[in-house]
């Protein structure tokens, strides 16, 4: 009798694109919020301000979401480091909290600094994710 186990599953990861995305999408948002000030006026004059929108920044926010999770979970599965996270985490939840609930407390002048700070940690996240999936898949094909 002979116990032979089954061929282990390899998990596809395609974070590079991913984390492609979420550095863009990130620093897009960075971008959006260090010049909407300035900005502001000229997208009204000229009929953009939907970009002024609430509804605008939660469709952002929400393809954060999405991108991160596509690129943290699978790459957290090949290399298993926890750093990512704890970069991820803070920077998910500045831009979480300042686009959902700001408003409702009336905090409008920690939007920027909060947003400032998710955009600058979920880049560093999805760095390092690109990072560490890179360097495991040369040492571990």
């Amino acid at each position: 009798m002979t116990t032979e186990s089954a061929p282990e599953k390899k998990i596809v990861v395609a974070t590079p694109f991913w984390d492609g995305l979420g550095i863009f999408l990130s620093g897009a948002c960075l971008i959006h919020c260090l010049a909407m000030p300035f900005l502001a006026t000229f997208l009204t004059i000229w009929g953009l301000d939907v970009f002024l929108h609430e509804s605008f920044h939660q469709i952002l926010a929400g393809m954060l979401i999405f991108t991160s999770l596509l690129a943290f979970v699978p790459g957290y599965f090949k290399h298993k480091k926890k750093i990512v996270f704890h970069w991820m985490m803070p920077g998910l939840g500045a831009f979480l909290f300042s686009t959902f609930f700001l408003h409702h407390f009336e905090l409008h002048t920690w939007e920027l600094p909060l947003n400032i700070l998710g955009g600058i940690c979920l880049i560093t996240a999805h760095t390092l994710n690109h990072t560490f999936c890179r360097a495991c898949s040369k040492c571990c094909p």
